[in-house]
């Protein structure tokens, strides 16, 4: 099953988003469930968030997970919701960043 995690970036926490951002970025990189990230940025290309597609059994797993993300524990992120979602076409020309 196939779950869309969305992330709201807290705007007072630059600081702790560089110092947090090798050990989120090596925690999104390890989970083996994760089918997409995304970052959701402003009109002016500031970040405002995060989206990301897990497949798990269950939504408490997934719900888990979105909590032990380093940027949640940080508080640079917190978690708007986890939905279950099916994924019924996909077309990505981009690559990773």
């Amino acid at each position: 099953m196939q779950f869309v995690v969305e992330y709201a970036y807290l705007p007072h926490s630059q600081e702790p988003m560089q110092q947090h951002r090798a050990a989120h970025l090596d925690y999104r990189m390890k989970l083996s469930s994760l089918r997409l990230a995304m970052q959701v940025q402003t009109a002016e290309r500031a970040v405002s968030g995060s989206i990301v597609i897990i497949e798990a059994e269950t939504l408490t797993e997934v719900e888990t997970l979105a909590r032990e993300d380093p940027y949640v524990a940080a508080g640079v992120f917190r978690v708007v919701s986890v939905r279950p979602v099916e994924v019924r076409f996909c077309n990505l020309k981009a690559g990773p960043p």
